[in-house]
């Protein structure tokens, strides 16, 4: 049996160090190529898997800086379909803690399957059935799946007549009615053992954007943006049966409540005016000032500040209103564009930036005047994160010596002449 992975990552946060994937089913093991962590996608390739003849239950796919794991995804071995496709899905990562750390791509299909025989106390059912499909066979030659004690087939004696045998049937589906675009969730009896069993599926006569097979009885479908009219909810299998539901799903207008959602939406995107002062030392700890529009609901609504490319600590950072924040640089140097992200209104548009200068700045650009609208605590807190990052420089120097001093120590152990030679280049310098 072989997994086939192929799909691309998009990171919801940033992260400094080179990540990858890892994908393990049984004992067989894969992994992407090193990416530096961005917000644009990352992985765009694809893996063979073979698991041929090995007990497995699952894939499990990791996320990696190195060889630290910083979250994990799970999926079903007899949920992935069994032939190619075009469709991708958006499947999560997230980290022990419950943090959604990225969302991946993926196609991923099975391209062969040995045949499991199944256990001896299990009972197959009589070779009338055979004549179901795939979405209802289980015969030893042509089973895609084994059978177990935890099986769903009924082992007492069945009468063999078609009557008997469950039918292709959407029984409902929710919404009844809505905008294009939406999401409506289809239930039904017998729709497909896995995704890959379905063709395409029809809302109205529209085919769908995007679909979810969840299990036999559920599937979710999103509707295209072009759709329009009323009709039926039509499933369409490979083998070229089909499933039709009795009620009819109408699409909507857009509507007036939907468009002043859109408008009220693109109103929240942070639009940074100015920043003061413009410019200040490399070494940072300077206090600006930034102002604008829709800079955020509060402080928790703020979840990423940067100035000239620099991430800054948002706990050092002051949300006043809407309309103005107050932070304190971090250390960086040249010159940038400052960029704000809040959760209601997402990335900032804005073209304002800020300089880091080499040079001592006059008094009138250091803002100290601004100290005073800091309270007594707020000062408090800014002293003592000075503090602390000081602490943290010095036991990285500390720490940063010691290792120099051991590799050196080293290489004048294994090669003394190397050694010798750069400290007489060092002496004649």
């Amino acid at each position: 049996m072989y997994i086939v992975y192929a799909g691309r990552s998009l990171l919801l946060g940033v992260v400094e160090h080179p990540i990858h994937l890892t994908l393990k089913a049984g004992a067989e093991k894969k992994q992407t190529g090193d990416s530096i962590g961005t917000s644009r996608p990352i992985w765009n390739e694809q893996l063979d898997l073979n698991i041929k003849k090995k007990k497995h239950n699952e894939l499990k796919i990791k996320l990696m800086v190195r060889t630290v794991a910083l979250g994990a995804l799970r999926i079903g071995i007899d949920t992935l379909p069994f032939e190619e496709g075009d469709r991708k899905s958006w499947y999560g990562i997230f980290s022990e803690d419950g943090e959604k750390l990225c969302e991946v791509c993926m196609r991923i299909w099975i391209s062969a399957q040995t045949r499991i025989k199944p256990k001896s106390k299990m009972r197959l059912l009589a070779s009338p059935l055979s004549s179901l499909g795939s979405r209802g066979n289980f015969d030893q030659d042509t089973s895609r799946e084994s059978l177990d004690s935890t099986s769903s087939v009924h082992h007492a004696p069945i009468a063999h007549t078609s009557s008997m045998l469950p039918s292709l049937d959407i029984t409902s589906f929710t919404p009844t009615s809505g905008p294009p675009g939406g999401i409506i969730v289809i239930r039904g009896d017998r729709l497909g053992m896995s995704e890959g069993e379905i063709n395409t599926i029809t809302v109205a006569g529209h085919t769908v954007e995007e679909f979810e097979w969840k299990s036999r009885a559920e599937i979710r479908v999103s509707t295209s943006e072009e759709s329009e009219g009323a009709g039926r909810v039509v499933i369409w299998f490979k083998d070229g049966d089909s499933a039709t539901s009795d009620t009819m799903y109408t699409f909507t207008e857009l509507g007036e409540s939907r468009k002043s959602m859109q408008v009220e939406m693109e109103a929240l995107q942070p639009d940074i005016q100015q920043i003061f002062p413009e410019r200040g030392s490399e070494a940072g700890c300077q206090v600006v000032t930034i102002d604008g529009e829709s800079l955020g609901n509060n402080h928790d609504d703020l979840v990423y500040l940067s100035v000239a490319g620099w991430l800054c600590d948002l706990q050092q950072v002051t949300w006043k209103s809407s309309n103005c924040i107050k932070l304190l640089t971090p250390p960086g140097c040249g010159r940038g564009p400052v960029v704000l992200v809040t959760v209601s209104g997402g990335p900032s548009t804005t073209q304002v930036e800020y300089t880091y200068s080499k040079k001592p700045l006059p008094l009138e650009d250091r803002a100290v005047t601004e100290l005073s609208n800091f309270s007594a605590s707020e000062l408090q807190e800014l002293a003592t994160w000075q503090s602390d990052t000081i602490k943290d420089l010095r036991e990285y120097l500390d720490k940063s010596r010691r290792q120099m001093q051991m590799l050196v120590e080293k290489i004048g152990a294994d090669h003394p002449e190397t050694l010798l030679a750069f400290t007489e280049g060092v002496g004649n310098s």
